[in-house]
């Protein structure tokens, strides 16, 4: 891939004020001295908004669930974990999901299932989720 010139933050917020100023794409390009491909980014922004980046397929709690299936049977391949997953949900979760989910830097913190539980519903009683709340199904 090719290096591309970032634009600085001044050039940036200026496009901006300009556009807000009904000055066309072009007129934006040759005033401020920038290249016109600037224009499909402008309006692209303009059309869909601020994009944080691609959305999460799992949640947390699904997340923490493979951890725990993981940890409890330890003789149990990915392929059967994701099995296992998709077995519950509506939309399929790939392979490589499973696998990143097992490889998070704080699963390798813990070493027990038994520390896994008790680190969740600490972090549920925390939260405020307690008993009143939907409990971990494992």
């Amino acid at each position: 891939m090719a290096k591309t010139i970032q634009t600085s933050v001044e050039i940036r917020s200026a496009t901006i004020t300009l556009r807000k100023e009904d000055y066309s794409l072009r007129n934006v390009a040759c005033k401020l001295k920038i290249y016109k491909g600037v224009q499909s980014t402008v309006k692209r922004f303009e059309s869909s908004g601020r994009q944080s980046g691609r959305p999460r397929i799992t949640s947390k709690a699904e997340d923490i669930r493979i951890q725990i299936i993981c940890k409890l049977n330890r003789r149990l391949t990915t392929s059967q974990i994701l099995a296992d997953l998709n077995h519950t949900r509506l939309i399929p979760v790939s392979l490589t999901i499973v696998k990143r989910a097992t490889k998070s830097w704080w699963f390798k913190r813990l070493h027990s299932c038994q520390k896994i539980i008790a680190f969740v519903k600490k972090s549920q009683n925390a939260v405020g989720l307690g008993k009143k709340s939907q409990k971990l199904d494992i």
